[in-house]
């Protein structure tokens, strides 16, 4: 429609604390460049000669009603760059629609900006947080060096061989794991897990017998879920205990270990003393513990400091006698006691399993009964983790039926 203008609400919308800095300079360029528009009508009509004639209104200038009727800034001719008459007397009201400077400013941030934080900040680790979320380990940087420049921090900094949060990245740990769900949920994303499509590769810290246990249940999740899954042995000295559950998914292990992080039981078993069939230290199926203490021992090491349930009772009994044979895990004791005098201490299961082939046999502690629970534990960032939740999951559900539980 002709002489009609629809205001530009970015332009209008000046707020009151603009007013001070626009002063003298916007008041002479508007009063002169709305003489002219004076004469025309209220609808750009224009009177000459005394015809009147319909003219389009000037482009550069607008009519609109204050916010403050009645006070001569009603519906007087306003320019485009000038703010509102008003606006020095009252609060200029921001229009439907009008978004605020801070809005503004959201509107222009990238929300997967918002995502790949979370990932780097849960995984502590570019490779993996870029395996995590299906993207390249370079388009991972890239990420990384915009979040540095967007914080001023470097949130991830290499301490040795590994990465560690700063003090800024902790803190905006919490928040993001607690605001990327509410936008998923605004926005209607559904993450719920595919896991005959879903590529991942999982990391399980644990011990020989243990991996030996939980072969047969991770053979079921492969076939269900394409995931790769790494097995690897503990580490050798508990103080890296805490590096090794942030930069692995899972650590298999007992609560003796000193593990700090969210868990749940696996299994629960017991120690036994493994001999040769043959051994002749065995007197109608049961070892005497001045019998235990004459055999030759041999014994497990899982690293530096690492001590057994079993390694405990018998340090409390004033047992101290060095072992004859040191192998590194549970694993190689019944062949290495198979047809020898020696004696283990072993977790029951390892004799049923490996026994029978070794002839060996299981027989009842001297010391009394040992308890053995393995754990499953992983650090708190990755429990909202979709991928992570539906593997620990599904394992805890496929040893329900057979393992005993805590």
């Amino acid at each position: 429609m002709l002489g009609v203008e629809v205001p530009n609400l970015f332009e209008v919308g000046y707020c009151q604390a603009q007013v001070a800095q626009v002063g003298d300079q916007s008041s002479g360029q508007c009063s002169s460049r709305s003489q002219g528009s004076r004469r025309r009508g209220r609808r750009g009509f224009e009177s000459r000669n005394g015809v009147s004639r319909a003219e389009p209104t000037d482009l550069d200038t607008l009519h609109r009603r204050s916010c403050c009727p009645g006070s001569g800034a009603d519906e007087a001719p306003v320019p485009r760059c000038a703010p509102p008459a008003c606006s020095a007397v009252c609060h200029h009201r921001r229009q439907p629609g009008q978004r605020t400077e801070a809005s503004m400013n959201l509107a222009g941030k990238d929300l997967n900006l918002v995502i790949a934080l979370q990932a780097l900040l849960e995984e502590g680790n570019v490779t993996r947080a870029a395996a995590r979320l299906g993207m390249g380990q370079p388009g991972m940087s890239a990420f990384l060096a915009r979040l540095r420049s967007h914080y001023n921090d470097e949130l991830l900094v290499r301490v040795g061989r590994n990465y560690e949060l700063t003090p800024r990245a902790r803190e905006l740990l919490p928040l993001v794991q607690r605001a990327v769900p509410l936008l998923e949920e605004s926005l209607g994303v559904n993450r719920s897990l595919t896991p005959t499509t879903a590529k991942r590769r999982f990391t399980i810290m644990l011990s020989d017998f243990a991996a030996l246990e939980l072969h047969g249940h991770l053979e079921v999740i492969r076939r269900e879920a394409p995931f790769g899954i790494d097995l690897l042995p503990l580490p050798e000295d508990p103080e890296g205990i805490e590096t090794a559950l942030r930069s692995h998914d899972f650590i298999v292990a007992v609560p003796a270990m000193g593990v700090e992080g969210d868990f749940a039981p696996l299994f629960t078993d017991h120690y036994v003393c493994l001999v040769d069939a043959a051994n002749p230290a065995i007197s109608d199926g049961a070892l005497s513990w001045d019998a235990f203490n004459e055999l030759p021992l041999a014994s497990a090491t899982f690293g530096v400091h690492h001590h057994t349930p079993a390694d405990r009772r018998l340090r409390e009994l004033g047992f101290a006698r060095k072992p004859q044979v040191v192998a590194r895990g549970f694993l190689p004791l019944p062949s290495i006691v198979a047809g020898t005098s020696m004696v283990a201490v072993v977790p029951s299961r390892l004799v049923k399993r490996l026994g029978p082939g070794t002839g060996t046999i299981a027989v009842a502690p001297p010391f009394g009964t040992v308890e053995l629970r393995e754990n499953l534990w992983w650090h708190p960032n990755r429990s909202a983790d979709h991928g992570h939740r539906w593997l620990r999951t599904r394992l805890l559900d496929t040893l329900a039926p057979e393992v005993p539980r805590v």
